[in-house]
C-alpha cells in the first residue's frame, strides 16, 4: 500500500517531536514547532478552517501582553536590545498552535502526551545519573565537563555545586519543567494511573534532590491543589494522590542537606542576595513607573542601583545581574506598572479558564484538576523565579494548557470531519 503524506501526519509527528524535545533541547523544540506549523497551515488551507470565536477573549489577553512589551521596548533604555528580547513574547503563538492542532487532530494530543511523558522521564533519569556519576565516578564527570562538544558538556555537573543535581542543561538546573510535568502526570494520567503517578514521583524526587527551592515549594503547593481538587469534586477518595507525598517525606527525613536547603527558603539571612535584587527592582520601578526600563534592561541599569549593601554581603559576586529572581518584580521594573497589571490579568485569565473547564467538563475532571494545579504551582514558583521568561518552561506550561482545554472543547469546528 502506497503511503501518502497528509497534513494530519505532520500534525501528529510535529506534536510528538515537540513534546519530546522542547524541554531537553530548545533548538530541536523550535524545529519540531516548525514541522507542526507547516502541517497546521497545510491543514487550514485544505479545509478552509477559521479560528473559533469562543477562543478569542483569552488570546486578547495574550495580545495585550505582547503589545505592552512593544511599548516598553520602544520607550525603554535601548530599543534594539529590547526588541530583540521582545520576540520571546510571541511564544504565546505556540499555545495557539498546540491548542488548535489538538482540537482538529485528537491523535496528535495522544502522541504529544507520549512524547511529553518520555521527556519528563528522561530529565528525571538524567538528573539522577548525573548525581551518581559525580559522586561515584568523578573522573567521568571531569571528562564530560571538559569535552570540546557542547552537548556533552551539558551532561556534566559543575563541581562548585556539590551534590546538587545542577548542570548547564537549564531544564535540569532549575527544575521548573520537572515540577510542572510531574504535577501534570500525577494528576491527569487516566488510563495508566500507576505509570503516571510513578513518573510524577520520580520527577518530584529529582526536583527535591536538585535542591531547587522555588520549583520544590511550587511542587508541594501543586500537590496540595490536586488533593483539594479531588476532595472537592470526587465522590470517592483517590488514594493515589497521597502517594507522591510519601517520597518527599522520605527524602527530607533521610537527607539533612535537602531539608536544610528547603528551610533556608524562609530564612532572610540565607537570602540576602535575592532580597537585595528585589530592592533593586523596586527602585527601578519607582524611577520608571510607566513603561519601565525596557525588556532585558535590568542588566543595563543595574550599575546605577549598585549600592554598598551588595558589596558588603557578597564581595566576590558579580556586579551586574539581569535577573532579580522574581518574575513579578522583574516585569514591573522592565515594563512598569501597566506591564505588571497586564501580566497579572493574563495569569488571572488563564486561572479562570482552567477553573471554568474544571467546573463544566466533568468527564475530564482529572485533566483539569492537574492543569489548575500546574497553573497554581507556576504562579507560586514565579515569586522567586522568572520562569515565564524561559523558553522550555513556557513551552511546558502551554503544552499542559493545550492538552486540557482542547479536550474540553466538545463542539466541533465546521471544517473538522
Amino acid at each position: 500500500m502506497k503511503f501518502k503524506l497528509t497534513p494530519n501526519h505532520l500534525l501528529i509527528a510535529g506534536s510528538f517531536l515537540f513534546a519530546l524535545t522542547m524541554a531537553p533541547s530548545i533548538s530541536l523544540g523550535y524545529i519540531s514547532a516548525g514541522i507542526l506549523g507547516i502541517g497546521f497551515v497545510w491543514w487550514c488551507v485544505a479545509n478552509r478552517w477559521h479560528p473559533r470565536r469562543e477562543d478569542l477573549p483569552l488570546h486578547i489577553f495574550f495580545g495585550f501582553y505582547v503589545l505592552w512589551g512593544l511599548v516598553s521596548s520602544l520607550f525603554g533604555e535601548g530599543v534594539a536590545r529590547s526588541l530583540n528580547y521582545w520576540r520571546a513574547d510571541f511564544l504565546c503563538l505556540i499555545f495557539w498552535l498546540l491548542y488548535n492542532t489538538f482540537r482538529i487532530e485528537p491523535k496528535a494530543r495522544y502522541w504529544a502526551l507520549i512524547g511529553f511523558t518520555a521527556s519528563i522521564a528522561f530529565l528525571a533519569a538524567s538528573g539522577f545519573a548525573q548525581m551518581a556519576i559525580y559522586e561515584w565516578f568523578p573522573g567521568v564527570n571531569d571528562w564530560l565537563k571538559n569535552s570540546s562538544q557542547r552537548w556533552i558538556r551539558k551532561l556534566a555537573l559543575m563541581p562548585e555545586q556539590g551534590r546538587r543535581i545542577h548542570s548547564t542543561m537549564h531544564t535540569l538546573t532549575y527544575a521548573e519543567t520537572l515540577a510542572l510535568g510531574g504535577l501534570f502526570l500525577v494528576g491527569a494520567w487516566r488510563s495508566r494511573r500507576l505509570l503516571g503517578v510513578g513518573l510524577g514521583i520520580a520527577a518530584l524526587a529529582a526536583v527535591l534532590v536538585s535542591e531547587s527551592r522555588g520549583p520544590t515549594m511550587s511542587f508541594f503547593v501543586g500537590l496540595l491543589a490536586i488533593a483539594a481538587g479531588y476532595m472537592t469534586f470526587s465522590k470517592k477518595v483517590a488514594w493515589r494522590i497521597l502517594l507522591p507525598f510519601a517520597i518527599p517525606c522520605l527524602l527530607l527525613f533521610l537527607s539533612p542537606s535537602v531539608w536544610g536547603r528547603l528551610k533556608s527558603t524562609f530564612n532572610p539571612d540565607s537570602n540576602q542576595d535575592r532580597i537585595i535584587m528585589w530592592k533593586v527592582a523596586l527602585r527601578v520601578l519607582e524611577d520608571h513607573p510607566v513603561a519601565g526600563v525596557g525588556i532585558a534592561h535590568i542588566r543595563t541599569v543595574w550599575p546605577d542601583y549598585f549600592h554598598q549593601e551588595w558589596k558588603e554581603h557578597f564581595p566576590h559576586r558579580q556586579e551586574i545581574w539581569s535577573d532579580v529572581h522574581s518574575l513579578y518584580l522583574q516585569q514591573a521594573g522592565e515594563r512598569g506598572w501597566p506591564g505588571l497589571i497586564v501580566l497579572l490579568a493574563l495569569f488571572a485569565a488563564l486561572i479562570v479558564s482552567a477553573a471554568v473547564h474544571l467546573s463544566k467538563d466533568a468527564d475530564r475532571r482529572d485533566l483539569h484538576i492537574a492543569t489548575l494545579a500546574a497553573m497554581t504551582a507556576f504562579l507560586v514558583m514565579n515569586i522567586t523565579e522568572s520562569a515565564f521568561q524561559d523558553t522550555e518552561i513556557v513551552f511546558t506550561l502551554y503544552l499542559i494548557l493545550a492538552f486540557a482545554w482542547s479536550a474540553a472543547a466538545r463542539r466541533p469546528d465546521p471544517a473538522i470531519r
